[in-house]
């Protein structure tokens, strides 16, 4: 993580803004939140020497395009706690 006090050059900005570029469309985006999710990002930390590989490589991968930088993880947990995912249904699992 880059931390407000420290400064990004050119060339990490570039990059990002490329491998950004890779993943802007909706299918990208996609297939982003996939790999995230088969990488285990989102899960309890494994303790498989394999599953704990695959899960660095997706926060590598996280971090390579930015998202876990303050500036861009603020305003990430700011959106992720201000919608609501899943709609209520009923019993008869319509939605309400």
């Amino acid at each position: 993580m880059i931390s407000k006090e420290q400064q990004i050059d050119r060339e990490i900005l570039s990059k990002r803004n490329a491998l950004k570029n890779v993943y802007r469309t909706e299918e990208g985006r996609y297939q982003l939140a996939r790999m995230l999710r088969e990488c285990g990002v989102f899960d309890q930390i494994p303790c498989e020497a394999g599953a704990v590989e695959l899960r660095n490589f997706g926060i590598r991968l996280m971090e390579d395009l930015g998202l876990l930088d303050e500036e861009g993880l603020l305003p990430l947990i700011d959106f992720l706690l201000t919608h609501e995912w899943k709609q209520p249904v009923d019993e008869t699992g319509k939605e309400i």
